[in-house]
């Protein structure tokens, strides 16, 4: 049986991943959310946060990450007192090590999955491109041709 409260229903995604009850009931309790103006609900953001860290994890590790990308995809576009995608791109995203920067499968995983929204990524990346020290400019042009 399933509770309807965030709490619950953020911890059954943990322990069994995004399931088409669990994601019913978010989709649900991201709409009840918005309807009543809670606005940034904090419980959501820290979620989101650790499914985009576990993600990265994930990538380092070399394991299995369409779940982790399937859950921030549905957070991220259910979520309408926010928009988590920009907070996810300018709080975790740019912060990241250049691993993950410059992990053109990553990437193109967060993109493709409308994680992080392209314009507002391309900028960012430009920024770090521009910024980047010296030793990180050979990984950064191989990065871009991979990418392109």
């Amino acid at each position: 049986m399933h509770s309807f409260t965030l709490d619950s229903i953020l911890n059954d995604i943990e322990r069994q991943g995004m399931t088409s009850v669990t994601r019913a009931l978010l989709t649900l309790k991201m709409q009840e959310l918005y309807k009543s103006s809670s606005k940034g609900d904090i419980k959501v953001w820290r979620f989101a946060e650790k499914k985009f860290v576990d993600l990265q994890m994930c990538f380092d590790a070399g394991d299995e990450y369409q779940s982790h990308l399937d859950v921030l995809q549905c957070i991220v576009k259910k979520y309408k007192c926010e928009d988590l995608s920009l907070r996810l791109l300018n709080e975790v995203y740019v912060k990241m090590e250049e691993m993950y920067l410059f992990n053109v499968e990553l990437n193109v995983g967060l993109l493709k999955s409308q994680i992080l929204p392209l314009k507002e990524w391309d900028i960012a990346f430009a920024s770090i491109a521009k910024n980047a020290p010296g030793n990180l400019q050979d990984k950064l042009v191989h990065f871009l041709c991979k990418f392109v």
